[in-house]
């Protein structure tokens, strides 16, 4: 080898190993230190370690001494939270870099003067940390004003509530919020969280790497975080519940209530919520019905839905929603989860909505331009009801300690009736559009972990949906394109359209001794869309035309056999992610009296 060569070559690979020093050589760091008041060492203080984003990354007491110790602690900004009972809460922010090796805090509490009508001697923490686990006592947490699951969840360190009821952990969305370790709304959570009361809940979890399918726990590569919530002993295999109403002018009102009974066995939720002062009972609907997971081993086909073409929606005003937004909302959902045998579980869902929403808004502008002025007022209103109607039943069938079979089964129907008025400048335009949505969803899973950190999965999909919509206006603004009707007035167009999905996917995870991992799937995926749709000019309600160019019969096929591979290469600070995709695609195009067939073959590499 040429001496620049070898000197280049050197060069490089000094720089390489630099940039990689922070990721190989930095160590982890320890913190310590001693709690004191006004007379002495300070025992059983919290001490919480908390990102920049507020969630709690360890945790820790101090001893009989006053001391503690937190180990284990990469280089970043913290805060470090020291609470006690009788004592202000004492917050420091920190830097620690790949250098610190140990850092120590000694900090003093002061005393807060409390009123105490009894005193109790507890022993059990607020706050306990178990590997991927961490538990709330909700009772050190709470003031008792709590009225849902949602407000109480605002209370506990770490979780994050957005205003559309999104429940994070620090900034990520958690992927599913359990009563005693069962699932009953998906990433339809909001449901539960909005309306379950508070009062029952004794302990709330957060699970951290969490697996929705339990044999793929510490395989899969996962960074999802759950909830769960282990309700009061005093709760459980009882039938309790609550109501809450409130009535006020102008016929607003509001009506909250809830069932249960949670047993060893069987559970049972019943829960309705009725209002008109704007709030959002449900959350996103669609999180129910089709909820989606994003590179989630066993599911294939979550991003599939049937197209709709037009839709009437109110534009967004620089005031609160909940200012804007005047509703008439009625909600029933009746929930059950069975265990007929040790090894089978039933779950059974069925959830039915009612929606009246009303928006209003008027304008007047005033233009000055070029010596001209004219005033434009308009005075515009949406009215948009919605009626869904989904069940959903789950069956898992535990064969052995590492064989299970789901399925899950799932139909929606909805129909939506969408009317507008918009008059401007005196000129009246009233739109109309009917929608309806049928959708019917099946899935099968069969999971073997065959080894002790491999497993094999098998996956089956299919879904049918339907999007009929009906849509009118009364005024015909389409003269340039249709110069020879004179005397059309308004114009109606009927769309259909039809989405067939199948796909079948098989799914082997080998996570090797070094923590690396090898994922590699097989599968077919297939998916037809139909379309037609007339579009018609009437004289009031004479059909005058139905254009020539302007009605559609589209039918469109793409069918994926498909080869993925990926390898997880684990280097503790980071992580290298190498990926390999192979696709042969047959695709069917027919429009009207033309068809077209293409037959593209892809590789797709990733690093």
């Amino acid at each position: 080898m040429p001496k620049t060569t070898c000197r280049t070559f050197a060069q490089i690979s000094i720089i390489v190993a630099m940039l990689l020093y922070p990721y190989f050589g930095s160590a982890q760091t320890t913190i310590s230190g001693t709690v004191t008041d006004s007379i002495g060492a300070l025992a059983s203080v919290n001490i919480l370690l908390k990102d920049k984003s507020d969630a709690l990354v360890t945790y820790g007491f101090s001893n009989v001494n006053g001391s503690y110790a937190i180990e284990d602690i990469d280089s970043g900004t913290f805060v470090l939270e020291f609470s006690a009972l009788g004592y202000h809460t004492k917050k420091l922010p920190i830097n620690l870099t790949a250098e610190d090796k140990t850092v120590q805090f000694n900090v003093v509490l002061h005393e807060k003067a409390m009123a105490l009508d009894e005193v109790f001697i507890a022993a059990e923490k607020p706050i306990s940390v178990q590997k991927d686990t961490i538990r709330f006592k909700t009772k050190y947490f709470t003031n008792g004003t709590e009225q849902t699951v949602e407000e109480l969840l605002e209370k506990i360190p770490g979780l994050n509530i957005d205003s559309d009821g999104k429940i994070k952990v620090g900034n990520q969305e958690i992927e599913k919020l359990m009563v005693d370790g069962d699932d009953f709304f998906e990433k339809g959570y909001k449901i539960l969280s909005k309306n379950m009361p508070a009062y029952v809940i004794d302990e709330v979890e957060v699970l951290k790497n969490y697996s929705n399918n339990h044999l793929l726990k510490d395989v899969e590569d996962s960074d999802k975080v759950a909830l769960n919530l282990k309700l009061d002993e005093s709760a459980k295999r009882i039938w309790f519940g609550n109501i809450q109403t409130s009535l006020g002018n102008d016929n607003f009102y509001e009506l909250k209530g809830n069932l249960m009974n949670f047993g060893k066995k069987n559970k049972y939720y019943f829960l309705t919520n009725l209002n008109s002062i704007g709030k959002d009972a449900t959350g996103d609907i669609q999180n129910l019905i089709n909820p989606y997971r994003l590179n989630d081993p066993g599911h294939i086909g979550d991003n599939q839905n049937a197209n709709t073409l037009i839709n009437l929606s109110e534009t967004q005003l620089d005031f609160k929603k909940s200012r804007t937004n005047f509703n008439n909302a009625e909600l029933v959902s009746l929930n059950a989860i069975f265990n007929p045998t040790e090894k089978l579980k039933i779950k059974a869902l069925g959830f039915f909505n009612w929606d009246e929403t009303n928006f209003y808004r008027k304008t007047t502008d005033v233009v000055y331009a070029n010596g001209t002025d004219f005033i434009n007022t308009e005075d515009y209103k949406l009215r948009k009801k919605a009626k869904t109607a989904f069940g959903k039943v789950d069956a898992t069938y535990n064969i052995s300690e590492t064989e299970m079979l789901e399925s899950t089964t799932k139909y929606n129907i909805s129909t939506y009736q969408d009317g507008s008025n918009l008059v401007f400048n005196g000129l009246n335009t009233t739109e109309n559009l009917n929608d309806k949505n049928t959708r019917f969803d099946q899935r099968i899973n069969y999971t073997n972990k065959f080894k002790d950190k491999r497993v094999l999965l098998l996956t089956g999909r299919f879904i049918d949906e339907n999007t009929p919509q009906n849509y009118s206006v009364n005024q015909f603004l389409f003269q340039d394109l249709f110069p020879d009707e004179s005397t059309a007035n308004n114009v109606k167009q009927y769309s259909a359209s039809h989405m067939q999905f199948a796909g079948i996917n098989a799914h082997v995870l080998d996570r090797k001794e070094n923590e690396n991992l090898f994922e590699i799937q097989l599968g077919n995926t297939f998916r037809k869309d139909k379309l037609n749709t007339a579009f018609s000019l009437y004289d009031e309600n004479v059909l005058l035309e139905k254009p020539t160019g302007y009605q559609n019969r589209t039918m469109y096929t793409v069918n994926d056999l498909y080869l993925k591979s990926k390898y997880i290469l684990d280097l503790n600070a980071f992580k290298i992610i190498g990926k390999l995709d192979l696709h042969q695609l047959f695709n069917g195009l027919e429009n009207n009296e033309h068809s077209d067939n293409q037959r593209p073959f892809y590789v797709n590499p990733s690093l």
